[in-house]
């Protein structure tokens, strides 16, 4: 093992145990570092998960598509040797699945900001597929706004994405196109989820990374058929909008934690951690047996082979740790303890090596996911030797040669240890809370 994680791993000898088994037959770093991060992280994660949700007396439990892929993977490991009494389901769904069929049912100043929230990259042409316009209403959108259709896919500066959005929020043409499409996604989304059983009257609880809890408030929104939800995530920026929207439970951090924890996080990463085989689901269909299922976008070949060996990996892991634990023995603080250890050495600490694992991830922040950059960006380590002057000026004093810094695509800086005298250790990890945190408001 790697000797940062292996002095976090073995603080639970039956962690350490799994990952050492699973380790020998490993040879590329990204799956290593799956055997010895993503799967005891997302293990004790969904550990502490089934406990709650048995504990408050759920019966059932959704694990949200994409990210909730591997999850439950590691549920149905620990279920099938541990006393686990929830039923455990997977629902196609993604912020534009859920989105799109209720804006019509949410009113405009919110459908508003849902379609006009500021991104990378963003296009013209991205923010009307968010509202999954075709061809021929974004041409009469076009005409009716003057706009030139060939400049639908040149990048928007802030200025032009400003003077674009007081344009589409003063259109009467694309208030009115927005509403059409979302009552006519409506029928089929709804009958999607009435026919898995969320609209039976069963007390559930659906599973997910997190980050702002839209998706609970979209799901919620839908239909008011759907009983009180219990969500359950795996951090959290925001606070939730609305008590309506349900329960929100959270497991590493919640916008009331620490900057410490908060700022040497990094959710893009972690989503590549979770990544599914599978493609992102755009809208659903009825079939040929007057069933409905999930449309998906066609997965990146690159994701799909990565995220297979994650998945992979993951349930091994959980096949041979599940046996060992005692369930009902959770730890709470003890574990925390651990994945926080395991999370700040990749996404805080990472050198060089790590970021290559991870770094050709194709990854995209928008709901739509028309555009798709790498996890790590051309020339980060450049750009962070240019701006970190404290920490350069700390190294030429030294006689020190610069340690290598990332910067993971759109998130938390990621540096390495550096070798600094004890005095020195206070004073540069205040300097990388602050300056982390002021990446982080730009990344949320």
């Amino acid at each position: 093992m790697e000797k940062k994680y292996a002095g976090v791993l073995r603080q639970f000898p039956a962690y350490a145990q799994a990952a050492e088994e699973l380790l020998p037959a490993l040879s590329d770093d990204h799956a290593r570092l799956t055997a010895q991060v993503t799967a005891p992280v997302l293990f004790t994660y969904v550990w502490h998960v089934l406990l709650q949700a048995e504990r408050i007396g759920l019966r059932r439990l959704y694990f949200l598509a994409r990210d909730g892929y591997v999850m439950l993977g590691i549920a149905r490991e620990i279920a099938r040797v541990c006393p686990v009494s929830l039923e455990l389901r997977y629902l196609y769904c993604s912020r534009a699945s859920l989105r799109m069929p209720s804006y019509h049912r949410i009113g405009e100043e919110e459908t508003m900001e849902l379609l006009l929230h500021r991104g990378t990259n963003l296009t013209m042409r991205h923010i009307l597929d968010r509202a999954s316009l075709d061809d021929a209403q974004r041409t009469a959108l076009y005409d009716s706004l003057g706009f030139d259709a060939a400049r639908e896919q040149e990048a928007l500066d802030e200025p032009g994405f400003a003077e674009v959005c007081m344009q589409l929020r003063r259109s009467k043409l694309f208030h009115r196109q927005v509403t059409e499409n979302s009552a006519a996604a409506y029928e089929a989304a709804a009958a999607y989820f009435a026919q898995e059983g969320l609209m039976d009257g069963t007390p559930f609880g659906i599973v997910d990374t997190g980050w702002t809890g839209s998706m609970q408030r979209s799901l919620r929104q839908l239909s008011e058929q759907i009983p009180s939800i219990n969500g359950f995530y795996f951090g959290m920026y925001a606070r939730p909008q609305a008590a309506a929207d349900g329960v929100y439970h959270t497991w590493y951090f919640s916008h009331r934690s620490p900057a410490a924890v908060i700022t040497k996080f990094n959710n893009n990463l972690f989503e590549c951690m979770c990544a599914a085989p599978h493609g992102m689901t755009i809208g659903y269909r009825k079939t040929e047996d007057n069933r409905y299922a999930p449309v998906m976008k066609a997965v990146d070949s690159t994701l799909a082979a990565r995220s297979e060996t994650q998945v992979r990996i993951c349930r091994e892991f959980a096949a041979v740790c599940a046996p060992k634990i005692r369930y009902e023995g959770f730890d709470p603080e003890r574990m925390h303890r651990l994945t926080r250890g395991l999370l700040t050495g990749l996404m805080y600490r990472t050198d060089s090596r790590e970021a290559r694992a991870f770094g050709d991830f194709p990854f995209c922040d928008d709901v739509t996911e028309s555009y798709s950059d790498t996890l790590v960006l051309e020339g980060a380590e450049r750009i962070l030797r240019e701006h970190l002057f404290l920490h350069r000026l700390l190294r030429r004093l030294r006689g020190k040669k610069p340690s290598t810094e990332l910067y993971w695509t759109y998130g938390t800086l990621a540096v390495s240890k550096l070798p600094l005298k004890p005095l020195c250790r206070p004073a540069l990890r205040c300097w990388d809370v602050v300056r982390c945190w002021g990446y982080r408001l730009k990344s949320i």
